[in-house]
């Protein structure tokens, strides 16, 4: 066992003592605590995961509403480190637990949040991915997708990035696909 003493306060050693502390009582209060102080140093990646161990904790012992919440500080450290992998997986497991809370609003919003966040990046593709999660929500609850264009318009932004890069192939697949959704959830062209 390491005696975590000897490095005193230092700061990178003390989240390292909480982080081992956290595997071992595997309590959300720990890996919270240590997430806090890993987001406060600006280890925005390190904090995500904290957080979502947390959120892993309280949603094995029944309690999502605790676990939607850590999802969220997840998400929100993983966006602050525009890590666009890691807040896709937190984004689709805090999505997929509201789903089956029946937070039908608050899936939305985390499907929404990471399209925005990958528009953001220009990953136009992952944007449109995330969008078209957020409107299958929004048919499944019965809210009208006439309006909702924010699927469309990354479709037509993926075309419009593999044309300019000579990727007819890829340019024609997302232009069939606005087609297939529109089809899909009823929408029309304006």
């Amino acid at each position: 066992m390491l005696n975590w003493d000897l490095a005193k306060e230092d700061p990178y050693y003390r989240a390292r003592r909480l982080e081992e502390g956290a595997r071992k009582a595997d309590t959300a209060e720990a890996w919270q605590e240590f997430a806090v102080l890993k987001a406060g140093k600006g280890s925005y990646v390190l904090a995500a995961y904290g957080f979502f161990n947390s959120a892993l904790v309280c949603e094995q012992a029944g309690d999502a509403e605790q676990a939607i919440g850590f999802y969220g500080q997840a998400f929100h450290n993983a966006r602050c480190a525009r890590s666009m992998e890691l807040a896709l997986l937190i984004a689709y497991r805090h999505a997929l637990l509201a789903e089956k809370a029946g937070k039908w609003q608050a899936c939305i919003g985390v499907y929404e949040a990471m399209g925005a966040l990958a528009e953001e990046l220009g990953n136009h593709f992952i944007a449109a991915d995330a969008y078209e999660h957020a409107a299958e929500i929004k048919a499944q609850i019965g809210e009208s997708l006439a309006g909702y264009a924010k699927p469309v318009e990354q479709w037509e932004k993926n075309a419009a990035y593999w044309r300019e890069r000579g990727h007819e192939d890829d340019a024609s697949w997302s232009e069939r696909h606005i087609k297939l959704y529109r089809i899909l959830f009823g929408t029309q062209p304006e």
